[in-house]
């Protein structure tokens, strides 16, 4: 059973990565302008040739129930959190239709890539990985549909054109390439390129994390608007991962997938929300002050949360 310091120690080193990004962007060692090329090389190269070197061969595809019901449970859990979110936000006084549909997009939202995947790397085997690639395809179909929907008032088919993007083509080619048994043709050296581009992939998007949230640290927290803070971590953080934890434990999904669902119980709001609120002219303080409170007090809440579920599921 993986122990409660592994946990910890992942966990740490994670959000280590994420404060060394906050203090490269205030003291502007990185500038604003380098921030476009750093995204546009993680999520075109670096973080596709990640899902290509840990998805061909992996042995979570010979599950047909994984490779099915991953994406429908990431779809499942990350929509039901957009509604539930949207729909509890008026008992606090969010009222606003801006402040509600940002309020729902980013605390339904767990966040479901660039921190889950390192400490999944750290404690899991290359199972569960291939396991947690299938089920963010659900996640961003759940994202760019209802997600959007909530956000802007209405069903945007032009967002949903950027649920086809570089990682979920890498995801389907990979898949393809194991099903059809053609994962033992690709050479080594081709695989060896993959899993050396996609060792960059998590150390820049942490990194990329860090400064994003720098951006908006000054003046914002007051920790951080408890009309906002509070009712997001209580739903991030406390209720809808009770929920998800007993349906973990509950229905008859693989082990690896399981372990899936406890990995995102746990983790904070997605930082992704506050671009789509600012792009999407919503509501972008509240997707802000809801990312800054989930994310610190997930330092503590997070390893809790992993070495619970993990001993209620007997992984």
């Amino acid at each position: 059973m993986t122990s409660y310091t592994v946990i910890i120690n992942s966990v740490f080193m994670v959000f280590s990565i994420v404060a060394i990004g906050i203090v490269l962007r205030k003291t502007q060692f990185v500038p604003d302008s380098f921030d476009r090329t750093f995204t546009r090389l993680t999520i075109n190269l670096f973080f596709p040739a990640l899902i290509l070197a840990r998805i061909i061969g992996n042995p979570t595809l010979e599950d047909s129930s994984t490779l099915l019901y991953a994406p429908l449970v990431g779809f499942f859990f990350v929509s039901s959190g957009y509604l539930a979110c949207y729909l509890i936000a008026p008992f606090f006084g969010l009222r606003d239709r801006q402040v509600r549909g940002s309020f729902a997009l980013t605390t339904g939202n767990f966040n479901y890539g660039f921190i889950p995947i390192p400490i999944a790397m750290s404690i899991f085997d290359d199972a569960t990985i291939g396991a947690l690639f299938l089920h963010n395809v659900g996640v961003e179909i759940a994202l760019w549909s209802i997600g959007i929907a909530l956000l802007t008032g209405r069903f945007n088919q032009r967002s949903i054109r950027h649920i086809i993007n570089p990682p979920l083509c890498a995801i389907l080619f990979a898949v393809t390439i194991t099903l059809t048994d053609l994962d033992h043709t690709v050479p080594t050296v081709v695989m060896g390129t993959f899993d050396m581009l996609g060792n960059c992939a998590i150390p820049l998007a942490l990194l990329m994390i860090g400064m994003t949230m720098g951006n908006h640290l000054t003046g914002m927290p007051k920790w951080t608007s408890l009309r906002v803070g509070l009712p997001a971590c209580m739903l991030r953080l406390a209720l809808l991962p009770a929920v998800m934890l007993c349906l973990a434990v509950l229905l008859p999904f693989s082990i690896e997938l399981k372990r899936v669902i406890v990995l995102q119980v746990a983790m904070p709001s997605a930082v992704f929300p506050i671009v789509l609120a600012s792009h999407y002219q919503s509501d972008t303080e509240t997707a802000i002050r809801v990312v800054l409170a989930t994310s610190a007090l997930s330092i503590v809440t997070l390893p809790l949360w992993l070495t619970f579920g993990l001993k209620l599921i007997g992984s």
